[in-house]
């Protein structure tokens, strides 16, 4: 299941990714099968069903895009790898305890971790950017920094959460080694020169360590302490609003979100007539619909995603569709934090831990959807266990 996970991932290019998708597909449409027909564990699967009807019918309706797609043939590949990387989620949740899924994911960070650090370390050639622009940035074996940047901002927080939750005196030895991966994964990050993740980095960092001391305060105290952040971080977002452009140059970046924002009002424009039910999952940024070729020739660059989940989301599949994934999110992000407090379950902090990343990755990049479904899988599988009791 590991292997699985750091293949969709994205670790070994897009060249290994587009080429075998049709082998990954079939073999976790094969999974999908298995839980269906052959699994013991059949009725719990359905009972899931109905506790996550919503999610389900997200995936149900993003299948049925193809018949308004305006491009179906793209389409049918984009939704069947979708609807297969759904049902590697969905066989994860029937066959795995949250626990065990968190161990997967260990594996998976700690594998991505140190082989891309032996890449760069000995194939440099391969582990670091030599191009103009990104000269000297690590990217290890992905195509990107920002993508190898992602999963090393992810790699720091996860087992950041792991040095947060060790409570018992065998667990808290365990903390050391947690820690140092976590640093070494910062390090990574930062030499990736991926502003935008260690930026999500001190914001997630502080909400971590905030919900870490939140269930060991009595409720007023918590209360005043909610308060007192709630003033302070709403002067440091006035302060930052008045030098926002200053703060940006700083970051090496602009108002404008290096230039994302300039064009989404162009990609607003081709849903005119499309902005209930998009142009389908996968068809608008396809050569069939000229729509690349149309907004790089404006901007004078190559384009080929909004550089932002959400806008990506409206334009594949409209507000509608838009819509239920947002709800959703929100609605899950909202209930592992109020469960997390109520029970005290460890669970609840990585599940809230991949929602809040879900929305900070998907504001300057497209992190959810046509992307390596890697983060598709772990927003998924947050949403389904959190109706499962279990501790970790």
């Amino acid at each position: 299941m590991a292997v699985f996970l750091i293949l969709l991932s994205g670790l070994f290019g897009d060249y290994l990714y587009n080429k075998l998708w049709f082998f990954y597909s079939t073999i976790l449409l094969y999974l999908l099968v298995r839980i269906l027909v052959f699994s013991k564990k059949k009725e719990r699967y359905l009972a899931l069903n109905k506790k996550n009807l919503l999610i389900y019918i997200f995936i149900i309706y993003t299948c049925f895009s193809i018949f308004w797609s305006k491009d179906i043939e793209k389409s049918i590949q984009e939704i069947y790898f979708f609807f297969t990387a759904s049902s590697l989620a969905l066989y994860i949740v029937s066959r795995f305890r949250y626990k065990d899924f968190i161990k997967i994911i260990e594996k998976v960070f700690l594998f991505i971790l140190f082989f891309n650090i032996f890449i760069i370390t000995f194939f440099p050639s391969y582990g670091i950017h030599s191009d103009f622009f990104h000269k000297g940035s690590w990217k290890g074996l992905y195509v990107h920094k920002n993508g190898y940047g992602t999963m090393m901002l992810l790699s720091s927080i996860f087992f950041f959460i792991k040095v947060t939750l060790q409570q018992t005196s065998y667990k808290r030895q365990k903390s050391l080694i947690y820690l140092i991966l976590s640093l070494i994964s910062i390090i990574c990050l930062y030499f990736s020169k991926s502003t935008t993740s260690l930026v999500i980095l001190v914001i997630l960092i502080s909400y971590i360590v905030i919900l870490s001391y939140w269930k060991k305060l009595k409720l007023q105290l918590f209360v005043s302490i909610l308060c007192f952040g709630i003033a302070l971080v709403l002067l440091i977002v006035l302060q930052t609003i008045h030098n926002s452009e200053n703060i940006l140059v700083g970051l090496g970046k602009d108002s404008t979100l290096t230039g994302r924002t300039e064009f989404w009002p162009i990609i607003f424009s081709y849903l005119r007539n499309d902005w209930i039910f998009g142009y389908g999952y996968g068809a608008f940024w396809s050569e069939k619909t000229g729509i690349i070729s149309s907004i790089s020739r404006v901007i004078g660059i190559d384009i080929y995603s909004s550089h932002n989940g959400f806008v990506d989301l409206y334009a594949n599949l409209g507000v509608v569709g838009l819509y239920i994934f947002v709800f959703i999110l929100l609605k899950g992000l909202i209930l592992s934090i109020y469960k997390f407090r109520k029970e005290k379950n460890n669970k609840f902090a990585f599940i809230s831990f991949f929602l809040l990343v879900t929305i900070f990755l998907n504001i300057t990049e497209t992190r959810i959807i046509l992307a390596n479904y890697f983060y598709w899988i772990t927003f998924l599988t947050s949403v389904i266990y959190l109706q499962k009791k279990e501790e970790i």
